[in-house]
Parts: structure tokens; C-alpha cells; sequence
């Protein structure tokens, strides 16, 4: 439902409206990764589970570069969190 209004509003108002919709953008995919790792029963009020969750974002929504450095992080950040439940 917010997709909807926000594409009428860009609709409506043109490019200036556009940039100022940019962080409504944001939010809402960033509502929808929180949403999405709930329902997979990951605490999303964990600040670790948020970094990972970020990372996850950057690495959708960035250039080439930048998005296989967060997918090394993202690896190594998996490993760590495995070896550490092994020892547990």
C-alpha cells in the first residue's frame, strides 16, 4: 500500500518530489528486510542481527565493487557465527 502511494506521488509531483521520496524509498525496503528476517525468527532487536541485516542491504543496492566486499564481510561474519555455535 505504501508502494502505491508513493508511486503517485512521484507520479504527480515529478523529479523534486522523487528526491525527497528517496529515504521513503529506503525505509521501505528496509521495512521489508526486517519483516523478512522476523519471519525467518532472526531478532531483529539485536544489534548484531541489524548490522548483518544492513550488510545484506548494501550488498543488494551497491555497485559491483562495493557489493563483493560486503559479501566477503557477510562470509566471514557467517563462518565466525558457525565456529563460535560449534564451540558452544
Amino acid at each position: 500500500m505504501a508502494a502505491v502511494g508513493e508511486g503517485a506521488a512521484i507520479g504527480a509531483g515529478g523529479f523534486l518530489v522523487g528526491l525527497a521520496d528517496f529515504p521513503v524509498l529506503l525505509g521501505i525496503k528496509m521495512k521489508f528486510l526486517l519483516n523478512c528476517a522476523t519471519l525467518y525468527g532472526c531478532d531483529v532487536n539485536d544489534s548484531d542481527e541489524r548490522l548483518y541485516i544492513l550488510y545484506v542491504f548494501q550488498l543488494a543496492f551497491s555497485n559491483r565493487e562495493h557489493r563483493l566486499d560486503c559479501f566477503l564481510i557477510l562470509s566471514l561474519i557467517s563462518k565466525v557465527t558457525f565456529t563460535l555455535l560449534d564451540i558452544l
